[in-house]
């Protein structure tokens, strides 16, 4: 923790990104080990021509394959994160809202790809029990997205950002009914909608390609961010569409969820 200058000459305590960024690394490095682990072993099961078992196996395999390649991409960012002169400007800060999408689609991957496998090898018991910490999961994601704008908030005041002084309380509280509403309405239809759900062919390609496109431009615009001047922060609008665009596809997951 360090101590940050506020905008009336008070000091507020604040993470140092560097030094996160250096555990973000080593995090992202093990999961993605985790996530190869996964697909060797899901690869390698041969279910005999049973048509449910496979097509298990197959999202499983998928859901590992997106967070390995998520994980990947992340520890790289990270690590050029981790390089930042300082860790306490509103450019790292920025740096890190963003990647953390990237990294929380990749958690979100192989908590979901763990359900399938669950339906695979154990019982319904088990498998619902799966289903609720995948659902814990992503709730706590957007919360530590809501988190992060407000700390990014925090420290950019520190350099006189208009577009953040003009906040009021009720920003935030649209904020956090924005970033949960996709989410929210999508756990709502699965649950009323179950027999549904598993028909949703077209919605799982969608999930995976808009799933890609999201980490690609996550990380593209992270690593143009790091040769960013250090007072660069995003724009709170950005920030809400952000949260908001993940929030759609956790709960497109959700949605499909096995």
């Amino acid at each position: 923790m360090k101590k940050v200058i506020g905008t009336r000459g008070s000091t507020f305590n604040h993470y140092d990104v560097r030094e996160i960024a250096k555990g973000y690394v080593g995090i992202s490095s093990v999961l993605a080990g985790f996530a190869f682990t996964s697909i060797i072993l899901v690869l390698d099961k041969d279910f005999g021509g049973d048509v449910l078992l496979e097509s298990f196996k197959n999202k499983a395999a998928i859901a590992f394959l997106l967070g390995f390649f998520g994980c990947m991409i992340s520890a790289f960012i990270y690590s050029v994160m981790s390089g930042e002169e300082m860790g306490t400007t509103s450019r790292a800060y920025s740096m890190l809202l963003i990647n953390g999408g990237v990294f929380s689609l990749s958690i979100s991957f192989l908590f979901w790809g763990i359900v399938p496998l669950v339906r695979i090898y154990t019982n319904n018991e088990i498998v619902e029990i799966s289903r609720w910490i995948y659902y814990i999961i992503v709730f706590y994601i957007i919360l530590n997205f809501v988190i992060s704008v407000i700390d990014l908030k925090n420290i950019s005041l520190k350099k006189t950002k208009k577009y953040y002084k003009s906040l009021k309380p009720l920003h935030y509280a649209l904020l956090i009914v924005f970033s949960y509403l996709p989410l929210i309405l999508f756990v709502i239809y699965r649950t009323f909608f179950q027999d549904i759900v598993l028909n949703f062919a077209g919605c799982y390609n969608l999930f995976i390609i808009s799933s890609l496109l999201l980490m690609l431009i996550g990380s593209v615009f992270s690593a143009i961010a790091a040769n960013f001047d250090e007072k660069y922060v995003i724009p709170f609008n950005w920030c809400v569409f952000w949260i908001v665009c993940h929030s759609f596809i956790l709960g497109s997951m959700t949605m499909i969820l096995p």
